[in-house]
């Protein structure tokens, strides 16, 4: 009984004495799939379209990632692709999104990591003056 009151309530404790040092932790499931976006960067404002860099690891997963998908609204797929690598340019009308980038492990996991953008508007081409 004493061990499974101490398992319980050392990471309650943990996280309180974090908390008071500034510090915050983290904690992932054993089968959850790790997303990694480097682009777009987080509540930034950029042009249409927008390059997603991403990718995904699953510690608990020794068969790996077996596909990513980019959601740019709920319920709305922009990209999918096999592996666990994203390098791709998604079309994005002007406004506020709060897009997903998703991963899907071959032990059946799902990790997702949300990035909120502004599109201000579209590239203009390089021209002449």
């Amino acid at each position: 009984m004493f061990r499974s009151y101490v398992r319980s309530y050392v990471p309650w404790i943990l996280s309180r004495v974090l908390s008071f040092l500034g510090l915050s932790l983290t904690v992932f499931a054993a089968g959850t799939p790790i997303v990694t976006v480097t682009s777009p960067a987080n509540n930034s404002q950029t042009t249409s379209p927008v390059n997603y860099v991403a990718s995904a690891v699953s510690p608990g997963c020794p068969q790996g990632i077996s596909v990513m998908r980019i959601y740019s609204a709920p319920y709305v797929s922009a990209f999918t692709g096999a592996g666990a690598k994203i390098n791709t340019y998604i079309n994005l009308q002007p406004g506020t999104y709060n897009t997903v980038v998703q991963a899907w492990d071959n032990c059946g996991n799902v990790g997702k990591t949300t990035v909120a953008l502004t599109i201000t508007g579209e590239a203009q081409p390089a021209g002449f003056v």
